[in-house]
């Protein structure tokens, strides 16, 4: 199927993953506030998009599209290093297996990076995913 830059930053802002709270749809990222209560949220930074020379014998251009699914799980300062690795490591797997899902479906090639951090004020859990031909 082949798919647009919008459809991609879309089913990955709708990637379903176990254990977050609230998903911000593609129009809605990234969010200008976050509450606690909706923590874990989930939300896409577009990352850009590329055409490459075409690929030998389709005569198609070699489009690459990239972007970052962000899971913020709280702000700094709240429990203990410990118990925020347990639930970032958590939403890892979970993360993995929602890209699985939502990432398999395109004639391209999904590859991603999943990492653990901070983000700003907020420990976070993001996956840099990239579509290519």
């Amino acid at each position: 199927m082949a798919t647009t830059y919008s459809s991609f930053l879309s089913a990955l802002a709708g990637t379903t993953v176990s254990g977050v709270t609230r998903q911000f749809t593609l129009s809605q990222s990234p969010p200008t506030t976050l509450d606690t209560a909706d923590l874990p949220a989930s939300f896409v930074i577009p990352g850009g998009s590329e055409n490459a020379a075409p690929v030998a014998f389709s005569g198609q251009m070699g489009r690459t599209f990239r972007g970052t699914l962000v899971i913020i799980i709280q702000p700094d300062g709240q429990d203990t290093a410990p118990a925020n690795y347990a639930v970032a490591v958590s939403l890892m797997d979970a993360l993995h297996t929602g890209l699985q899902s939502s990432m398999t479906m395109y004639d391209m090639t999904p590859t991603w990076a999943i990492r653990e951090g901070h983000r700003g004020d907020y420990w976070a859990v993001w996956a840099e995913v990239t579509l290519q031909e």
